[in-house]
C-alpha cells in the first residue's frame, strides 16, 4: 500500500500581521532605547524590561512558524498530528464511515466539542469526516482532497463525496 503523507503550515497573512506588527513595534522600541539611547515615552521601561517585554511577540512567531499539520495514511492506520499541541491514531479497520464535505469555518488548531467532533485543521473549508465504529468522530481539514480519494479508491478504503 502506498502512504498518503500531506503537511500543512500557517501561510494565512491575516494570522501573522498582529504579532509581526507587535513584534516589529518591539523591535523599534527596543533599537531606538538600547541602541540608539533615545527613551521611549514618559516613563520608560529599563532596558532589562524591554528585553523581557520582547520575549512573547518572538515566542509568538516562533511557535507559529513550528505549527504543522500532518496526515500520513498507512496500510493500518490514519495518523494525524498537530505539532505541537496533539497527536491522533485512527486505525482503519475500526473505520466505519469517510466523507469528503466541505464545512463551516470551525477555527484553527484542534477543536474539540464541535459538531464534526474533534476538528484537525489549519485553513481551508474542504476536509475529509471520518466516523468510527465506536462512533467518534474527527474531521480532518485537506488541501489535496483529490489525491486522499485517489490514495482510498487505491486502497479500497470506500468513501462518501459531499462537496457542493
Amino acid at each position: 500500500m502506498k502512504v498518503f503523507h500531506e503537511l500543512q503550515k500557517i501561510t494565512q497573512w491575516y494570522i501573522w500581521i498582529v504579532p509581526i506588527c507587535v513584534f516589529l513595534i518591539w523591535l523599534t522600541a527596543f533599537t531606538a532605547q538600547v541602541f540608539l539611547d533615545i527613551e521611549i515615552g514618559t516613563k520608560p521601561a529599563t532596558n532589562m524590561e524591554l528585553t523581557l517585554i520582547g520575549i512573547l511577540p518572538t515566542l509568538i512567531l516562533i511557535l507559529l512558524s513550528q505549527v504543522r499539520l500532518t496526515t500520513v495514511i498507512n496500510s493500518e492506520m490514519i495518523k494525524i498530528s498537530l505539532f505541537p499541541f496533539c497527536t491522533q491514531e485512527i486505525k482503519l479497520n475500526d473505520i466505519s464511515n469517510v466523507d469528503f464535505i466541505k464545512y463551516d469555518f470551525v477555527g484553527f488548531g484542534c477543536r474539540f466539542g464541535t459538531k464534526y467532533g474533534v476538528v484537525y485543521n489549519l485553513k481551508g473549508n474542504l476536509g475529509c469526516h471520518i466516523t468510527t465504529k465506536q462512533g467518534k468522530r474527527f474531521l480532518l481539514g485537506t488541501q489535496k482532497v483529490e489525491a486522499l480519494k485517489n490514495h482510498f479508491n487505491e486502497n479500497k478504503i470506500s468513501y462518501n463525496f459531499q462537496i457542493k
